[in-house]
């Protein structure tokens, strides 16, 4: 990840759009290694984890737009994250510019659980719980980049 990356972080009226040009995280919460202490086992970040997820809150801490409020409630949360085109894309396909979608490791689910981790490091929200509502996309392109947005979950009232 490059640490002098950031070309914009703007924040709307309700929904927080935040871009960081680099290279996305890859060490996912899954990657956790196992000790036995006293016949049980004890789970602990491997060494590899740790520095990707102190690098992440890093990241995020620096993008984070200046005027940014902590919200309180639901929130709804979306993450994409492009990694450069791999050697063996076709040269059709890249020429294109488009992003296309990444289907090997790492899996979204444990992807996901290191970044909204960080996040709730950073301080964009109180905790991961107060998420409702998730979309996440993984993607091959011609540039990388990860973008999130962060926007409240209103409830639709029902007319009385």
């Amino acid at each position: 990840m490059d640490m002098g990356t950031l070309l914009h972080s703007s924040t709307g009226r309700q929904k927080t759009l935040v871009t960081i040009y680099g290279e996305p995280p890859r060490a996912t919460a899954q990657q956790k290694g196992v000790d036995t202490r006293c016949g049980y086992p004890r789970f602990y970040k491997k060494a590899r984890q740790r520095e990707e997820e102190k690098k992440t809150v890093l990241l995020l801490k620096l993008h984070k737009p200046k005027d940014y409020v902590i919200p309180d409630g639901p929130l709804i949360f979306g993450l994409k994250m492009v990694w450069p085109y791999r050697k063996s894309e076709k040269k059709a396909l890249t020429r294109t510019g488009l992003e296309i979608p990444m289907d090997v490791r790492p899996d979204n689910s444990n992807l996901v659980k290191m970044v909204e981790d960080a996040m709730t490091l950073a301080g964009y929200w109180k905790d991961d719980a107060q998420v409702t509502f998730s979309q996440i996309k993984k993607r091959w392109g011609p540039k990388a980049y990860w973008q999130i947005s962060i926007e409240r979950d209103w409830l639709e009232m029902p007319a009385a």
